[in-house]
C-alpha cells in the first residue's frame, strides 16, 4: 500500500483533509504511517492540513514534527484532534508518550493554528503545548484530561487557548434542563 502512496506527488497541494482515512490496518507497520505523515507535512506548498481522528500515536507525531521541520513554506493550520497523540505502545516509559507534542511543538516554524482536542492530554502534556506556543496565534485543547485548577486558570488567562472546562459544561447541561423543566411546567399551569 505504501509503495503506491509514495508515488502520488503533493507538491502543489495547499489544503488536505485526511479526517478519518487512514488505517492502521492499511499499513504494514508503523513505520510506513509514519513515512506518509512525514511526506504529507513536509511536501511542497501545504498550508493546511487535517489528520483528525488518525490514531497517529505518539511515533506519528515525531514524524508530523521531522515533517515540519523539512517544510521550508511552514504549515499554517494543523488539525489533529483524536489522534491519540499521548498513545506509544512501543515504550512503556512515561515520558516517551509526549515524544509527538515535543517534536511537533519544535517545529512549528510560523504555524497559526493547531487542533489537539480529544487526544488525552494530562496536565504535563497541556503544560508542553502552553509553554511551547512560541508565535502560534491559537491552539484547542478540548476534551482533554485537564485537572490542575491552577493550570486552568492559567489558560483561561490566555486568549489563544481553547478549552473545553467539563465543570462549565455540565453547569451549562444542568442549566438548560433545569430551564427546559421549569418552561414545561409553566406550560402546564397555563392549561389548568
Amino acid at each position: 500500500m505504501m509503495n503506491m502512496i509514495v508515488r502520488l506527488k503533493f507538491s502543489n497541494v495547499e489544503y488536505l483533509s485526511m479526517s478519518n482515512v487512514l488505517e492502521w490496518a492499511a499499513f504494514d507497520d508503523s513505520f510506513e504511517l509514519d513515512a506518509l505523515l512525514k511526506m504529507l507535512v513536509r511536501e511542497g506548498k501545504m498550508k493546511y492540513l487535517n489528520l483528525s481522528n488518525n490514531l497517529v500515536g505518539a511515533s506519528g507525531g515525531v514524524a508530523i514534527g521531522e515533517g515540519m521541520k523539512e517544510n521550508k513554506n511552514g504549515l499554517k493550520v494543523l488539525e489533529l484532534a483524536g489522534c491519540g497523540l499521548t498513545f506509544d505502545d512501543d515504550d512503556d516509559e512515561v515520558d516517551n508518550k509526549y515524544k509527538g507534542i515535543d517534536s511537533i511543538l519544535s517545529n512549528m516554524n510560523g504555524m497559526y493554528y493547531l487542533n489537539l482536542d480529544d487526544n488525552m492530554l494530562d496536565d504535563k502534556g497541556i503544560e508542553m503545548v502552553i509553554e511551547g506556543m512560541g508565535e502560534l496565534k491559537r491552539v484547542s485543547m478540548k476534551r482533554n484530561k485537564l485537572k490542575d485548577n491552577n493550570l486552568r486558570l492559567k489558560i483561561k488567562e490566555d486568549a489563544r487557548i481553547t478549552i473545553d472546562d467539563e465543570r462549565e459544561e455540565l453547569e451549562e447541561h444542568n442549566d438548560k434542563i433545569y430551564n427546559i423543566a421549569n418552561e414545561y411546567s409553566s406550560s402546564l399551569k397555563s392549561r389548568l
